[in-house]
């Protein structure tokens, strides 16, 4: 049985199945959630997890992860094998820790330091329901 991210808006929870939108902020939405919250409008956003305010280059839209994919194994040709290693490990970082966040909520830090190989170290907050 596959695993599947959820959408972090408070409430929804709807598993990330067909596409998604990932803020600068680290958060993610289903597709349903960044149309509630305005994303399929003009920026500026604001994250519905977190508040932060969003431009355009701060949100990525994956709607088609077989085009998605793809276009990730194209930007990858011409890398070398380290280079490789280190966006795959960036991923997999990305990916356990969104997944030790929906199975442990109660344990969910306020805030936490995500560090992405190449990338600066980016603070992820999220606001819990009781300060909701």
């Amino acid at each position: 049985m596959p695993v599947y991210l959820k959408c972090k808006v408070q409430g929804c929870d709807a598993e990330l199945v067909n596409g998604m939108v990932v803020t600068s902020c680290m958060h993610i939405l289903c597709n349903q959630c960044a149309i509630t919250h305005g994303f399929g409008n003009e920026p500026p956003w604001s994250c519905p997890v977190c508040r932060k305010h969003l431009e355009e280059e701060e949100i990525c839209n994956h709607q088609d992860w077989e085009s998605s994919v793809q276009d990730a194994v194209q930007l990858m040709y011409g890398l070398s094998p380290t280079m490789i290693m280190e966006a795959a490990s960036s991923a997999m970082a990305f990916w356990s820790q969104q997944l030790e966040i929906q199975m442990i909520p109660e344990k969910r830090p306020k805030c936490l330091e995500l560090v992405l190989v190449g990338r600066p170290s980016t603070t992820v907050c999220y606001r819990h329901a009781e300060n909701s």
